[in-house]
């Protein structure tokens, strides 16, 4: 197999980046194909398809068949020959590939080729707006109000023993957290004008956030708060209903840590640091570009997913709990006739015996006789029993 696209471009010029999710190749022989290999998604064409090979023949392959990868594109236009790019444009001034190419470049160098501008030919969308999250300028003029943003090197980790740190994930240097924070506001206003899906919204939101970890502390807490806000604020919800989809985050804790960590074994394979005998982590050479274009596709799958789980299985769950107890309240009635407050009160109180009350208990109930306790504790075993049926049912 013969590399081609973005591939071949990695290879060729050395650019160091997070591993693409996708990866194409030609064969030699055989037919279009596509399969996922070790969680990255491989991509065979047939021999006819090989572009050539210039580098800008597989640039041109990349934007024709590839997703839009825009770390690959920064890391590309900030190594090759810029005549070679010119020529490329010059011979091809209209073409939708050789115009795709020149935006590109000057839009993510903020460098202006020696290319006379276009008088001729039809606009087109850099993004198709069908298969991208493609958003405009924002009209709404907005401040973020921010904490103090952190003026040190933190990292995510774990103590081993005394003087030993496992680390997970190590976030973008102090001096690039400013500049990368301005894109994620600038990123969150443009989302907030184009009314985007509210659950793509809060992929986008929360996690970008929580992968720059702008601050010393909190930032998993306000990762988890931003996506409840960003769900809220696109009213996936009724006003008012909680969305409990953090307590399902917290609950599958080893799925939603592997989510965490499909972003961040990629950056941990190219950040290089050191730690001293105090903990203090300092991070080697420039490492900001591999936290600017995060490709967040799969994050927000799993977030869909996350969500899925919250509504089957989370709100199941609180149906279930409110229409045992509903019952459970009905039969206690039937039992004694009690204030509500009492009747709350006793239910709380057997809740925490699993439905019994313990001695301390019993007397704050001396109106009730020894066999009415009796039987209205045999009512809320009998609803506990019903809820750790249904429990198992769901699983």
């Amino acid at each position: 197999m013969r590399p081609v696209g973005y591939t071949e471009l990695i290879e060729r010029f050395g650019l160091e980046i997070l591993a693409p999710e996708s990866r194409s190749y030609v064969l030699e022989r055989g037919h279009r194909r596509s399969e996922i290999r070790d969680g990255h998604r491989i991509e065979s064409y047939p021999a006819r398809a090989y572009p050539g090979t210039s580098w800008t023949d597989h640039l041109v392959f990349a934007l024709k068949r590839e997703a839009m990868n825009l770390e690959v594109l920064a890391a590309l236009f900030a190594v090759v020959p810029t005549d070679e790019l010119t020529d490329y444009i010059r011979r091809y001034p209209t073409g939708r590939y050789a115009r795709l190419a020149w935006f590109l470049f000057e839009w993510l160098t903020d460098t202006t080729l020696p290319v006379p501008d276009l008088t001729r030919g039809n606009y087109f969308l850099v993004l198709d707006p069908d298969a991208y999250l493609a958003v405009g300028p924002a009209d709404v003029s907005a401040r973020v109000r921010r904490q103090r943003i952190r003026e040190s090197q933190n990292y995510v980790g774990q103590s081993l023993v005394p003087g030993r740190e496992l680390i997970h994930y190590v976030p973008p240097k102090p001096e690039d957290v400013s500049g990368l924070m301005s894109g994620w506001e600038e990123c969150g206003r443009r989302i907030a004008a184009a009314a985007v899906h509210p659950v793509v919204a809060a992929a986008l939101l929360g996690f970008g956030f929580v992968f720059i970890h702008p601050f010393v502390d909190g930032n998993g807490r306000l990762h988890r708060f931003l996506i409840h806000h960003a769900l809220a604020a696109g009213r996936f919800t009724p006003e008012g209903v909680i969305f409990p989809v953090s307590a399902v985050m917290l609950r599958e804790r080893v799925r939603y840590d592997a989510t965490l960590e499909w972003y961040s074994r990629e950056v941990m394979l190219h950040v290089e640091y050191e730690l001293d005998e105090a903990g203090v982590l300092t991070v080697l050479g420039e490492t900001a570009p591999y936290y600017r274009y995060p490709d967040l596709t799969w994050v927000t799958q799993e977030l869909f997913g996350l969500i899925k789980d919250t509504v089957e299985r989370e709100f199941a769950a609180e149906l279930d709990y409110l229409a045992v107890f509903d019952k459970a309240r009905r039969d206690l009635t039937q039992i004694v006739d009690m204030p509500d407050s009492r009747l709350d009160l006793f239910i709380r109180l057997s809740l925490q015996g699993r439905g019994r009350l313990s001695r301390t208990k019993r007397v704050r109930f001396d109106e009730l006789t020894d066999d009415e306790v009796a039987r209205m504790e045999a009512v809320m075993r009998g609803a506990l029993a019903r809820l750790a049926d249904q429990g198992s049912e769901r699983k």
